[in-house]
């Protein structure tokens, strides 16, 4: 969260927690509301405990209780109508996301949502279904978590400084370090998890964080949706457009052969930010979705969504931040991301 919106969050405080939210809402100009989740805490979690705040199950539970007290939950073909001016809405509407194909949607996210009769979509990387490979930052966690641990004694250490030395990192401290390694950059992560004795295969195998191509198949069957998230979710950032066109494409492409989705979704893996016309020009996708909060974007069919796990606070005044916060940029003309 940027410097200058915490400032105003902090300063704030009394002020927005004394709003009502069904007023902010309405007041808002925008009727849908699209969560973003990438898990659900759980004990066992190495591969996220240094990447998210993750909601825990009774927090998550509570989060679907308030946004039922203000939202109509829709699923996204609704979405996609309401958003081409096929549908009206009546009253503000929500639609539940996950990211990444993480397992946790199956375990503990789905039947949570079925019992509440909440739709939601879950965007898939193609290359982790069935935990064939692992996203980079994902490693950065389990390789953070295992020297935080101290896993293998006083040579751990000694193996990360060297190995740290080997790539002229200085004297950053070690979880800076790496969190920093990008998609570029990921077979840094690769060679240090094989000097310390982490075996990627093992993880997987044992642990299968990502969701398998049967419980893709029987979530689908229960109503959920799936879109694509990117082949093997790299930081758009750092790659040239014709990278970015295929990793966009072909993620569309594969998940739509092997699961029958309704609609071309997409989630631009970490941001949109910087994806300008001409790229979305290449997209072809019903939706796409960022992850920027509660704003207006210059292309109609890009949804920007709230992201939930920046805040440790009860959604409720989460939403009360957000919504606040773009009002107040909507009043000096910034309410809207330009392309």
């Amino acid at each position: 969260m940027k410097r200058h919106k915490k400032f105003i969050f902090g300063f704030l405080h009394p002020v927005i927690r004394s709003l009502s939210l069904s007023s902010l809402i309405s007041r808002s100009g925008i009727y849908y509301l699209v969560p973003l989740y990438h898990s659900i805490a759980q004990p066992d979690q190495p591969h996220l405990r240094y990447l998210y705040h993750l909601r825990d199950d009774d927090i998550f539970l509570r989060d679907l209780e308030i946004l039922l007290k203000h939202y109509v939950p829709v699923d996204s073909e609704e979405l996609v109508k309401y958003i081409y001016g096929e549908k009206e809405f009546t009253k503000p509407v929500v639609h539940v996301t996950f990211d990444d194909g993480l397992s946790e949607f199956y375990d503990i996210a789905a039947p949570v949502l079925l019992k509440k009769g909440i739709p939601a979509t879950c965007f898939i990387c193609p290359d982790f279904i069935d935990n064939g490979a692992i996203m980079h930052r994902h490693l950065a966690s389990l390789i953070i978590d295992h020297l935080h641990a101290n896993k293998g004694g006083p040579e751990t250490w000694k193996i990360f400084h060297e190995w740290k030395a080997k790539h002229g990192f200085g004297d950053e401290y070690y979880r800076n370090v790496l969190l920093s390694i990008n998609y570029r950059n990921r077979k840094m992560l690769g060679e240090l998890a094989t000097l310390l004795g982490i075996s990627i295969t093992d993880f997987l195998k044992k642990r299968r964080p990502y969701l398998d191509t049967l419980q893709i198949i029987e979530l689908k069957g229960k109503g959920f949706n799936f879109g694509a998230h990117s082949m093997d979710h790299p930081e758009f950032s750092d790659l040239g457009k014709e990278e970015i066109a295929f990793q966009v494409s072909e993620s569309i492409k594969l998940i739509r052969e092997k699961f029958k989705p309704t609609g071309r979704l997409f989630s631009f893996p970490f941001t949109d930010d910087g994806i300008d016309l001409s790229l979305f020009e290449k997209i072809n996708a019903d939706l796409t979705f960022g992850c920027a909060g509660i704003k207006e974007d210059a292309v109609a069919t890009n949804i920007q969504r709230f992201p939930v796990e920046l805040y440790s606070d009860r959604i409720e005044y989460a939403l009360k931040k957000e919504y606040f916060y773009y009002r107040l940029l909507r009043t000096i003309g910034k309410g809207m991301i330009p392309r």
